[in-house]
């Protein structure tokens, strides 16, 4: 009888299951590390109202979602131990492309917030490839590509193909399913955050203190997805309360403008406001115009989420609400004003 053959178990190649589950889990801790300086940073900026974390309404976006006043952002994080070069169109449409499960979740966020723009953030560890080729411009290869998105991310897919682009503006279209106009506005709502940019502590500037505590947020976030009450979403009181944190940011009124269902974007009037901030360092700059003329409107969806702005409120008129209950006094306006200051005078502003 022939002598069974002996296997050596460190000779098979197969990853062992519980080299998988280490894997996995050090893949989610660095997740939640993103996930905790993005909710901090959020926090500080006062403007976050709540967090969706292993959020089941949002598809492949679930790793993070962001609630803002007239805004969803949803978060993919695509982590690497040791970081590569990335092709755009292999991440987007290779074997295990992005394209289409990110369009089914933009959708799926639009039909559940319909009346909230929806951001898509694909944080990707990996660095892109400038080794290969997408299109006529020079040079042509994914680095340059990526570098023109972040620089143009309000540009139609016709500005696209005339800057040289065209092929793989047109390979993406095919690959989406999607018809021009709605390709066009999926691209316009897409950032592609790579290489130092995928690190939240860095890109948010956070310093010590702020990331310390960007990590108590990144150590809570497992307990909020096993939690037995069994949420996708969590408010901001409600994620302070988890935390036991004290919120200085909190103001006497509400200083957010309603944002109607079918109020239309102006993106060419949204782009010069943005320009006009960017090109001042002193001074003031008015925005002016008649009463119902969307001045307010124009300021709560184009300066709410911009990351280099500090923004600070004061409404003494907010439609549909009481009046005559002091909004307009002055210990109010100070109270509010002073409130929004401080936060952001002195960065560090959460205590237990």
């Amino acid at each position: 009888m022939a002598e069974k053959e002996k296997i050596d178990p460190k000779s098979s190649q197969s990853t062992p299951p519980a080299e998988g589950e280490r894997r996995a889990i050090r893949g989610y801790m660095e997740q939640y590390d993103q996930a905790g300086a993005a909710i901090y940073a959020e926090l500080e900026r006062g403007q976050l109202l709540w967090v969706g974390v292993a959020d089941r309404s949002a598809g492949i976006l679930d790793d993070l979602v962001l609630g803002f006043d007239g805004l969803v952002i949803g978060h993919q994080f695509k982590n690497s131990k040791f970081p590569a070069p990335f092709r755009v169109i292999t991440l987007l449409t290779g074997a295990d492309g992005l394209l289409k499960p990110l369009i089914d979740a933009w959708r799926g966020l639009k039909e559940l917030y319909p009346e909230s723009r929806v951001h898509i953030r694909l944080v990707v560890r990996d660095y892109p490839s400038n080794s290969d080729t997408l299109g006529q411009t020079i040079p042509s290869h994914s680095a340059a590509f990526l570098a023109d998105f972040e620089v143009h991310p309000q540009r139609s897919l016709n500005e696209w193909r005339d800057a040289g682009w065209e092929q793989l503006v047109d390979e993406l279209h095919q690959a989406s399913e999607l018809d021009e106009q709605l390709f066009e506005l999926f691209l316009q709502d897409l950032k592609i955050l790579h290489g130092a940019s995928a690190d939240f502590v860095q890109l948010h500037k956070l310093n010590s203190e702020q990331a310390r505590l960007a990590a108590e947020i990144a150590k809570l976030l497992p307990d909020l997805v096993r939690d037995a009450r069994d949420k996708d979403q969590w408010s901001r009181d409600e994620l302070l309360g988890e935390l036991r944190w004290r919120d200085p940011a909190k103001t006497r009124h509400f200083h957010r403008f309603p944002v109607g269902a079918h109020v239309q974007r102006n993106r060419d009037t949204e782009v010069a406001l943005l320009d006009t901030l960017g090109a001042v360092s002193q001074g003031y700059v008015a925005l002016v115009g008649p009463p119902g003329s969307g001045k307010s409107t124009l300021l709560q969806m184009t300066l709410a989420t911009e990351p280099n702005i500090r923004l600070v409120r004061y409404l003494a008129f907010v439609p549909g609400t009481a009046q005559g209950v002091g909004r307009g006094e002055a210990d109010d306006f100070l109270e509010d004003i002073g409130t929004q200051l401080r936060a952001g005078v002195n960065r560090p502003t959460f205590c237990r």
